[in-house]
């Protein structure tokens, strides 16, 4: 069932999505990739401001992209690491 929201609460869903996609890289291509407009707002209710809408969906952002971080240094522990390191001088 789809609820009846405002016109306010889409125009932060657009400022949380272009804040988004301007923080791609910081671990907000979750949101760019993953989350519905009807997620978002979820995540932002109460929320009055286009801040206080991004201060709202920063931990979930937040714990995804430390769940990342983590699963890639468990993927590939030695990131990071110098040839000298893994394979000696030759």
């Amino acid at each position: 069932m789809k609820e009846d929201y405002s016109v306010d609460m889409f125009d932060l869903v657009k400022d949380v999505r272009a804040h988004a996609e301007a923080n791609y890289e910081k671990g907000w291509d979750i949101v760019v990739e993953a989350y519905t407009d009807e997620e978002i707002i979820r995540e932002i209710v109460g929320a009055k401001t286009k801040l206080g809408a991004i201060r709202k969906l920063s931990p979930v952002v937040n714990y995804h992209y430390e769940r990342r971080k983590e699963a890639e240094a468990y993927r590939d522990p030695c990131r990071g690491c110098s040839d000298t390191v893994l394979f000696g001088r030759f």
